[in-house]
């Protein structure tokens, strides 16, 4: 399952995720501890999309996704673990 990383400019590097892009993974907990100090969000790729569609109407804010702002990365999750 791809799984996209979105951080906050100039509160995540951005060579923190270039440097994980598109490795495999076997759990979230495995991603989040590549942040262990960070704050980041984990999306499926139909979340994500839906997140950045909902930019622009009145969804909470906690469900939008302002990509202007943010750093965006994809990994895999390859475990049992989704």
């Amino acid at each position: 399952m791809k799984v996209i990383i979105v951080a906050t400019v100039g509160k995540v590097e951005r060579t923190k995720l270039e440097n994980i892009e598109n490795q495999e993974f076997n759990s979230v907990q495995a991603i989040l501890d590549e942040f262990p100090n960070d704050t980041v969000q984990l999306f499926t790729l139909s979340e994500f999309m839906d997140a950045c569609n909902n930019s622009d109407d009145d969804t909470p804010k906690a469900l939008r996704i302002d990509v202007a702002n943010c750093w965006i990365g994809y990994v895999e999750i390859v475990g049992n673990e989704k």
